[in-house]
């Protein structure tokens, strides 16, 4: 489950203060919404139009320049996190990971000569 993070300055931020709470939490919420369906940084109108007052919201980040337009919804305009492509690689390799750790437990318990 890849995650959506943000620095621990970002709130202190002076442009996230002047998008406010409603904008601050809206962008964290459309993070999370991206990392969980891989959309590198897309967001979907429709995502906006679920949350209250997300239309306005969204309208402030854009104002920002925290957001862009595009067609069908929104992009984030500096999108710092793993890519689908990075995530995608990663649980590959934690599926391979898992899957030797597996096959050694059996051949491990396979190995193991009970004498009576």
């Amino acid at each position: 489950m890849p995650f959506f993070l943000i620095g621990d300055e970002e709130p202190d931020d002076p442009i996230m203060h002047d998008a406010g709470l409603d904008g601050f939490g809206l962008f964290c919420a459309a993070g999370a919404f991206c990392m969980h369906h891989l959309t590198e940084g897309f967001v979907p109108s429709y995502y906006i139009a679920n949350w209250q007052g997300g239309r306005k919201a969204a309208a402030k980040l854009v104002k920002l320049g925290i957001w862009g337009r595009v067609d069908g919804g929104y992009h984030f305009v500096e999108w710092k996190q793993r890519s689908k492509e990075q995530v995608l690689a990663a649980r590959e390799a934690a599926r391979l990971r898992q899957q030797r750790a597996r096959n050694k437990s059996r051949d491990d318990e396979g190995d193991s000569d009970v004498t009576a």
